[in-house]
C-alpha cells in the first residue's frame, strides 16, 4: 500500500483534489458571499462606489466579475463559477508556496505537498466560513496568492539580483494591497523587512531598489486611499463581539505556536542567507497576529482569523512539508522521544482528522442541503409572471447555520430570480421586514412585500 501511495501520489492527490472541490461546491452562501455575488453585478464604477462603503478594497471584485463576464448562465451557474475561481486562485497560491517550500530545501513529492496543502485546517475545516477559504466567494484566497507571489518574487530578487523579479514583486505586492487591508499589510512587512536585511548586509544598492519598489508600491495605492479609505475609515462600520475576536485570535496563535515549532529544527539546518527569510516569515505572521490583536484590545475588536490566511498558510505548509519529510525518513524531530511522539502524533493524526470530520459534515448535513437548495430554485424558476412568491417552497430545509454566518434560506431564493430579472414577494410583512434586513444586502433589497 505505502509503495502504491508513492508511486501514483500525483495522481492520487489530483483526485483528492477533485473529490474535495466536489464536496465543498455548496449552493448556500454566506452574508458575506452575498456582498460578492450582489457586487459583481453592478457596473465596474458602481461596484467601486458600493465597495468604498464596505471594509475591503475593490480588487476581488473585479477580478471576479472579468472572470464571470463571458458565462451568461443562471445564478447557479455564477455561484459555481465564482467557487471555482477562488480554487483556481487557491491552487495558485499552492504553487508559489511549493516553490518556497523548494527554496527551504525541503524535499518533498508535488503530490503529497498538494495532500498537505488540502488537509491544513484553515484551509479544510469544521467551521464552513472561517477556515475553509479553499472555495469561498471571498478575497481571502487571492489574497494567499498575491502574497505568496510577492514572497517569492522577493527571495528570487535577493538570489539572483535582477530587476524583472523586482517588477514582480510591485505587480503582487500592490495587487495584494487591493485584495485585502491585512496583506497590505503583509507585503509591507516582507519589503520593510528586506529593505533592513539588505542595508545591514550592507548590500546598498538592493536596498536601494527596495526602497523605490516600497514607494512605487505606497503611490500606487494612494488613488483607491483617496477613493476608498478615507469613507472606509472614517467610521469604521465592523467590529464584533470581544469574545469572539479573543477566540479566534488565541486559535491563530495556537496555530502558529504549533507550526512554528518545526522551524527551529529546519532554521538549524538551513545556511545563514536562508535563515534569515524563515525567520521574516514568521516574524510577519507574529507582527501581523499581534498588532491587529492590540489594536482590537485597545479600540475595536475586528480580528478574525481567516484575516491572518495568506500569510500562515505559508508558515503552515513550509513546517508541515519539513514535518512529513522527516517522519517518512523515520528522522527524530525533537531529541525529547516522548515529545516526538506526540508531535508526530497531532500532526499525522490529529489535524488530517479534524479535516475528515469537517468533509464528512459537509458531504453529510451540507451536500443535501444544496441538493434541496438547487430543487426549490429550479420550481420557483417555473412561476411564471414577473413576481415570484417563494413564501411556499416544495422541499423543507432545516435551518442550518454552523457559524451565524449563513443568510436565510429567502435571501438565497430570491437572489436566484433576481438573477433571471424578476422581484420575489412574500405574504408575511413581518418575514419580509427581516429579509430585507440583512446585513451587506442594504444595497440591493431581496424581497418584496405584498400585502
Amino acid at each position: 500500500m505505502k509503495v502504491f501511495v508513492k508511486k501514483h501520489i500525483n495522481c492520487l492527490s489530483i483526485c483528492f483534489l477533485i473529490l474535495i472541490s466536489v464536496a465543498y461546491m455548496k449552493l448556500w452562501f454566506s452574508v458575506d458571499e452575498n456582498f460578492s455575488l450582489n457586487l459583481v453585478n453592478y457596473n465596474f464604477k458602481d461596484l467601486l462606489y458600493w465597495d468604498s462603503i464596505d471594509v475591503h478594497p475593490p480588487l476581488y471584485y473585479i477580478f471576479l466579475k472579468v472572470f464571470l463576464s463571458p458565462f451568461h448562465g443562471d445564478f447557479i451557474q455564477k455561484m459555481i463559477l465564482s467557487r471555482v475561481f477562488s480554487l483556481i486562485t487557491s491552487l495558485i497560491a499552492f504553487v508559489y508556496i511549493k516553490k518556497i517550500i523548494n527554496y527551504f530545501e525541503i524535499k518533498i513529492k508535488w503530490g503529497f505537498s498538494l495532500a498537505l496543502f488540502l488537509i491544513i485546517p484553515n484551509v479544510i475545516g469544521i467551521d464552513n466560513m472561517n477556515l475553509s477559504t479553499l472555495m469561498n466567494i471571498r478575497m481571502y484566497s487571492m489574497a494567499s496568492m498575491f502574497v505568496a507571489m510577492t514572497f517569492y518574487y522577493l527571495l528570487r530578487f535577493k538570489t539572483f539580483h535582477r530587476i524583472n523579479n523586482l517588477i514582480l514583486t510591485y505587480i503582487s505586492a500592490v495587487c495584494a494591497s487591493y485584495t485585502h487591508y491585512y496583506s497590505a499589510f503583509m507585503v509591507g512587512i516582507l519589503l520593510i523587512s528586506y529593505l533592513i536585511v539588505f542595508f545591514r548586509s550592507k548590500e546598498y544598492k538592493k536596498s536601494i531598489y527596495i526602497l523605490i519598489c516600497g514607494f512605487f508600491v505606497m503611490l500606487s495605492y494612494v488613488p483607491w486611499v483617496l477613493y476608498g479609505m478615507t469613507k472606509q475609515f472614517r467610521d469604521l462600520p465592523y467590529s464584533q463581539p470581544f469574545y469572539k475576536f479573543a477566540l479566534e485570535a488565541l486559535f491563530a496563535a495556537g496555530l502558529i505556536i504549533l507550526f512554528c515549532w518545526p522551524c527551529v529544527k529546519l532554521y538549524r539546518e538551513l545556511s545563514d542567507t536562508k535563515k534569515v527569510d524563515l525567520l521574516i516569515i514568521i516574524y510577519t505572521n507574529l507582527i501581523v497576529l499581534g498588532t491587529t490583536s492590540l489594536y482590537s484590545l485597545i479600540k475595536d475588536p475586528i480580528f478574525l482569523f481567516r484575516y491572518i490566511y495568506p500569510s500562515l498558510i505559508i508558515i503552515e505548509l513550509i513546517s508541515y512539508s519539513y514535518c512529513f519529510n522527516k517522519i517518512s525518513k523515520k528522522d527524530i524531530i525533537i531529541n525529547n522521544k516522548v515529545a516526538n511522539k506526540i508531535i508526530c502524533f497531532v500532526l499525522v493524526f490529529g489535524i488530517p482528522a479534524f479535516s475528515i470530520v469537517s468533509f464528512v459534515h459537509e458531504v453529510v448535513r451540507v451536500v443535501p442541503i444544496s441538493a434541496m437548495i438547487y430543487k426549490n430554485d429550479r420550481m420557483l424558476s417555473e412561476q411564471k409572471g414577473k413576481d415570484v412568491n417563494i413564501s411556499y417552497v416544495k422541499n423543507y430545509i432545516k435551518p442550518y447555520d454552523i457559524n451565524h454566518s449563513m443568510l436565510n434560506y429567502d435571501v438565497q431564493y430570491s437572489m436566484f430570480i433576481h438573477h433571471e430579472g424578476r422581484k420575489t414577494i412574500v405574504n408575511d410583512k413581518k418575514r419580509a421586514d427581516i429579509d430585507n434586513g440583512v446585513p451587506n444586502a442594504v444595497h440591493r433589497k431581496n424581497v418584496f412585500y405584498v400585502k
